[in-house]
């Protein structure tokens, strides 16, 4: 202590002076200490008591008062005092800033939970509770680090107060990313389509900001705590220790809003429209901004490919030239940055040993941080710094890196969903080319350059040829290959800058640049285009195997040509589409150039379409039926029915002009169900009001109707309703579906067979594929093709081949009937022979309901009957 004489007024009004601001210092300190102490009892139920602070106060009082008198510091600890409470004050705002925007957050969050429409009241209540909970705990959580906090500032161990950030908070951090799936009502067994679907009907943004700000905010004040905590006690330790160890302090306060400022600014821009390769670049560029960082400014950032097992460098920074290369694609558990991702965890090397492989001659000696990004136990890629030989380790900087990595793994995992959400909205799921909306764009792109460079654009349109009969008769796995093969050989046909492209089922289409290239491949002429749709036809031609089986498939193209045929994307697309369409309907299996003619084609095929559906809905349709007769007791033995169209403008319309438009298009499936339907309402009418026996009724079946695979049960449940024994009702199928898959139709005509409905083999011997079938399939009569009947009198060749049919035909025990019978020299032939029933013009032609009510009861022959008209039937 000074001792100082009352008659030294100047010196002891400076003391006094001295005293006063000392004095006002420590009231505003104890000011402080009681705000700071509210604050926190408001949020965390501190149990820092008044008292303690006054104490607090007490002790700070008596320091400075024992400081006042050593004058050669006085200056010194001032401004560090002032320099304190002035952070002292920052601190405060930051942390009730904190814990506003969590109250704000916390609310938004409960709105968000009773937002959930696929929850009942009770589940609602219940996770919001749950949510709720866990926000309870993490408060918990902020009282029991202050408490931790204050024990290891007082005992002076200010690298404790640090890990508190990456040990308790992070667990805060955890159970919030955790929490996500339950908030926004996914679960981890979701599988990614479900998550897709889910991403469509909600604000992926909106849900991810409200749930992540409230982890952040918990989080961040946790942070303002346990930093305002270290701030409050660094006003004790400088006024108890040196201004060095108060610099030091400083500086670490700095550090940590260095990196909480970095960690803010790569989030932010983690939510730019940029893909993850310039994301990593940018990210490294703000990590090697950090002065304090002992970083040679030397890294790069790899991804891991899990299906690979590599990781593939994604952004470098200063990379040596050397390596580049070599470290491309690095295998995991190979050097450093390898094991970093096998082992999963951080590996330090302060020098160049033998764990690091990849080196090249001459490398300046160096050290590395790798550490791996990991999402849980998942590792999605590796952060590589180089630092200088030597460098001491830095708990510090593995904090720093450490955080980074955390941040990253998230953002990368989002990003990588977005990219997969992105690739699925412009690609083919199931053979990867761009779909119909990236064909568009990528249309449009070559469109302008072929205007700027005075060149052409060609749009080729593909359609496979026998497809459906594949993805019927041997399942849609059959057809994906198919699919797939093709697109690979389409691929293979044109360059790698023309965009081949599958618009859906089995369509393709090419866009091209014309002119815009000098090599072997290019397309500068349309024979140039000729000839590459020929090799388009040729490759799609070759048997495709699969499970043994050679399956086939033939393209019909349809080419158009800017700006010939037109200066946009829809037109030039229009256009091959109309060309593809007359190339189908033409031979198949070919291309052709659009011409303007091709559009009357077009319009009449759309305007017969539009009309078969109204003649469907307005019962347009009709059925005629022709007489089957016994040729030994030439009496009827059945009918068959033949579908026609009674237009009401053009009259009575021939099968053959709608039915393969029907077929093609699907609505002989509707059609066919009608004529079944139809036949056998008739047969029941003809018994039940005309007093005829009931007929046997044969129907006639196209393929894919046959192959539809709720076939069977549609004709049962036909049966059922119109109440008809199914013994009267003959299904009739052509020689080519017998023979496409023998199983499937086996097992058809199995379950027909096994209640009793017939099916008979129609326009047999125009095929001899199902020779070989015949007796295996379950079938109860065999009609001759009528193209050999037509011959029999004239032609030794047809006359063998029906008496073969037929002697085969008896041999298995199978009637044998013959189609298109027209002259008696023809019947008397076939009675030589021994067929057993006939049909055709000879007997009578196709009947309507009312004239065969009265054929059949006069049963009446008509020999002398002769028509040139073709029956095609349904």
């Amino acid at each position: 202590m000074l001792h100082v004489s009352l008659t030294e007024k100047g010196r002891n009004g400076n003391h006094k002076f001295l005293n006063v601001m000392l004095s006002g210092f420590a009231l505003l300190l104890l000011m402080l200490f009681v705000l700071l102490f509210i604050g926190i009892s408001n949020m965390n139920n501190s149990r820092i008591s008044i008292s303690n602070l006054i104490n607090n106060h007490y002790a700070a009082s008596s320091l400075a008062e024992e400081m006042r008198f050593s004058s050669r510091n006085e200056s010194v600890i001032i401004r560090n005092i002032m320099m304190n409470v002035e952070n002292k004050n920052l601190e405060i705002q930051r942390y009730n800033k904190a814990i506003e925007e969590y109250d704000n957050s916390k609310n938004q969050l409960i709105k968000t939970i009773q937002g959930r429409k696929d929850l009942n009241d009770r589940d609602l209540n219940n996770l919001e509770n749950n949510i709720l909970d866990d926000i309870n705990d993490d408060e918990k959580m902020v009282h029991i680090l202050w408490d931790k906090a204050i024990k290891f500032s007082d005992n002076g161990d200010t690298s404790a107060v640090s890990n508190l950030l990456t040990t308790d908070v992070r667990v805060v951090q955890w159970r919030w990313l955790d929490n996500l799936d339950r908030i926004v009502g996914l679960e981890k067994k979701h599988s990614f389509a479900e998550y897709e679907e889910f991403l469509s009907r909600h604000d992926r943004s909106k849900e991810l900001t409200i749930i992540t700000g409230l982890a952040a905010m918990i989080i961040g004040v946790i942070m303002s705590i346990v930093s305002t905590i270290r701030t409050s006690r660094l006003v004790d330790k400088l006024i108890k220790h040196s201004t060095t160890e108060a610099e030091t302090k400083k500086e670490e306060i700095r550090k940590n809003y260095d990196l909480e400022s970095v960690l803010t600014t790569v989030l932010k821009l983690s939510y730019k429209d940029i893909d993850i390769k310039e994301f990593l670049n940018l990210t490294l560029d703000m990590l090697f901004s950090l002065p304090w960082f002992a970083a040679k400014s030397v890294g790069c950032i790899f991804l891991y490919d899990e299906a690979a097992g590599v990781l593939r460098m994604a952004a470098r920074k200063n990379f040596p030239a050397q390596l580049v290369e070599p470290c491309k694609e690095v295998q995991v558990g190979k050097c450093l940055c390898g094991l970093a991702a096998s082992r999963k965890e951080l590996i330090y090397k302060d020098r160049i040993d033998s764990e690091h492989e990849i080196t090249f001659e001459n490398i300046p000696e160096h050290g590395h941080y790798c550490v791996p990004i990991m999402m849980k136990d998942r590792v999605l890629g590796v952060i590589n710094v180089d630092i200088d030989a030597g460098h001491k380790r830095d708990m510090f900087e593995e904090k720093l890196l450490l955080m980074f990595a955390d941040v990253l793994a998230s953002i990368i995992d989002r990003k990588r969903v977005d990219e997969k959400l992105e690739h699925l909205a412009n690609y083919d799921a199931l053979t990867g080319v761009p779909n119909r909306a990236l064909l568009f764009d990528r249309l449009a792109q070559s469109i302008n350059n072929s205007k700027r460079y005075n060149d052409k654009t060609a749009v080729i349109y593909i359609d496979l040829d026998k497809f459906k009969p594949i993805n019927d008769n041997h399942g849609h796995d059959a057809g994906d290959v198919v699919l797939k093969k093709t697109t690979s050989r389409l691929k293979r046909c044109v360059r790698d800058t023309d965009t081949v492209s599958r618009l859906g089922g089995d369509e393709f289409a090419i866009v091209v640049r014309c002119g815009c290239t000098t090599d072997k491949k290019g397309f500068n002429t349309s024979d140039e285009l000729s000839a590459l749709c020929n090799r388009i036809v040729d490759e799609i031609a070759k048997p495709i195997e699969y499970k043994g089986k050679a399956l086939c498939v033939s393209a019909s193209i349809g080419i158009s040509v800017y700006p010939e045929d037109g200066s946009d994307s829809m037109m030039l697309l229009k256009k091959a589409d109309t060309a593809m369409y007359n190339a189908k309907t033409s031979v198949g299996g070919t291309f052709l150039f659009y011409e303007d003619s091709m559009d009357k084609n077009l319009r009449e095929r759309d305007r017969l379409l539009e009309d078969i559906r109204y003649a469907i809905a307005n019962n347009q349709l009709i059925l005629y039926y022709q007489p089957q007769i016994d040729l030994t007791t030439n009496k009827v033995t059945g009918v068959e029915a033949f579908i026609r169209w009674h237009h009401p403008i053009f009259g009575m319309i021939s099968p053959d002009r709608f039915i393969p438009l029907a077929e093609e298009t699907g609505l002989i499936i509707d059609i066919g169900k009608w004529v079944i339907k139809t036949a056998c309402q008739q047969n029941i009418l003809w018994h039940e009001e005309e007093g005829l026996p009931l007929l046997n009724m044969a129907v006639n079946v196209a393929c894919n109707q046959f192959h539809q695979h709720d076939f069977v049960d549609n004709v049962i449940h036909i049966l059922s309703e119109v109440q008809i024994d199914p013994r009267f009702l003959e299904i009739e199928i052509t020689e080519g579906i017998s023979s496409q898959d023998i199983e499937i139709t086996i097992d058809v005509l199995g379950k027909f067979n096994h209640i009793g409905l017939k099916v008979s083999i129609d326009d047999f011997g125009t095929g001899y594929s199902s020779l070989g079938y015949l007796k295996r399939l379950p079938i109860n009569r065999i009609k001759i093709d009528k193209s050999f009947i037509m011959d029999i009198q004239h032609n030794q060749d047809a006359l063998i081949i029906v008496k073969t049919i037929i002697d085969m035909a008896h041999n298995l025990k199978k009637p044998v009937a013959a189609v298109g019978i027209e002259t008696q020299q023809q019947l008397e032939l076939l009675k030589s022979l021994n067929c057993d029933e006939g049909q055709g013009f000879l007997f009578s032609k196709s009947l309507s309901a009312e004239d065969f009510i009265k054929y059949a009861k006069g049963n009446v022959l008509h020999s002398d009957y002769q028509t040139t008209e073709t029956e095609i039937v349904a």
